[in-house]
Order: C-alpha cells, then sequence, then structure tokens
C-alpha cells in the first residue's frame, strides 16, 4: 500500500516537470504594426517596418493566415500601413488598414 502510495507521487511529480518543461516552452504571439516595404513571392513573404524604424519578415501562408482587408496575399503591396500578429515568423492574422 505505502509503495502504491509513493509511485502515485512519483509519477505525479513527473508529469508536473514534464509540463513545465514542455508546456511552457510555446512562445506567445506577438503583433506588429507598421507599414509593408517589401513583398516578395507573391505576397508570401513581406518587410513591415514599425513606427520604431525596426523591420521584420514575415511569412504569410496561404492556409494559416487570416486575411483581413485582402482577398489574398498577392494584394499586398508596399506601402500599404498593417496590422499583423505572428508566431515563430508566419502571420497569424493580418489585417490591411484602409488609407
Amino acid at each position: 500500500m505505502f509503495s502504491m502510495i509513493k509511485a502515485r507521487h512519483v509519477i505525479g511529480v513527473a508529469v508536473s516537470v514534464a509540463f513545465l518543461a514542455f508546456g511552457t516552452a510555446s512562445h506567445a504571439a506577438d503583433s506588429l504594426q507598421g507599414t509593408i516595404t517589401k513583398v516578395e513571392d507573391d505576397g508570401k513573404l513581406i518587410t513591415v517596418k514599425a513606427s520604431d524604424g525596426k523591420e521584420t519578415k514575415i511569412k504569410i501562408s496561404t492556409k494559416r493566415t487570416k486575411m483581413d482587408g485582402a482577398s489574398d496575399s498577392a494584394e499586398l503591396k508596399a506601402g500599404q500601413a498593417v496590422s499583423v500578429t505572428y508566431k515563430d515568423g508566419e502571420a497569424t492574422q493580418l489585417s490591411v488598414k484602409a488609407k
């Protein structure tokens, strides 16, 4: 009986450690507002310049990126104001701001 309780405790601790090690490994999504300065590969890769001058390259997926203000990535053009939420360099949400 005692060894069964001890075994459950050890398993519980192991699961907790695994959760902490792997559960917190995922990164939260980042967001960016700025202007598209460069469009490559038919809109599948854009460079966005933020107001602080920092440029960030962001991949656009035809399947995973939710688009607002453009029907697809081929409509993205340099000079457009955008708001982007991205994770691991790939946009999850992209909104083109109307001028």
